[in-house]
């Protein structure tokens, strides 16, 4: 996986709220937001592992990309984000088993593949 930085400037008098480790939550991620007031004001910072292991992953996806079109919203990878481009960039069979362990329970762990696999009337 190629490293890729890049370097941002908040504007002054803006708030940033920084969130991580969401894991397809969205009721939690929703939760906050609207606890906190946020508005199109505020800058959105999402740290990290946004998705896998919850259940809500793919209405989380759809959510933050309506939120993008009205508010700044950034996106850092933290691994859970990055294990799909991880296992498809040198398509290994250990690459394979790995991502295989996130679907080995799903009543504990249930990742945005399934989810999208499940809406369109594929078994994942």
């Amino acid at each position: 996986m190629e490293l890729r930085i890049q370097r941002v400037t908040f504007p002054k008098g803006r708030r940033v709220v920084a969130v991580s480790d969401i894991h397809g939550w969205y009721d939690m991620l929703k939760g906050l937001l609207e606890k906190i007031n946020f508005s199109g004001d505020d800058i959105l910072v999402l740290v990290g592992d946004t998705f896998e292991k919850g259940k809500q992953n793919l209405k989380l996806l759809r959510y933050l990309m309506e939120l993008s079109k009205t508010n700044d919203v950034y996106k850092v990878l933290g691994n859970c984000d990055i294990i799909y481009e991880d296992i498809f960039e040198e398509f290994t069979r250990e690459k394979v088993q790995s991502l295989y362990k996130y679907r080995i329970r799903p009543e504990r762990s249930e990742g945005i593949m399934h989810q999208m696999s499940r809406e369109v009337g594929m078994d994942a």
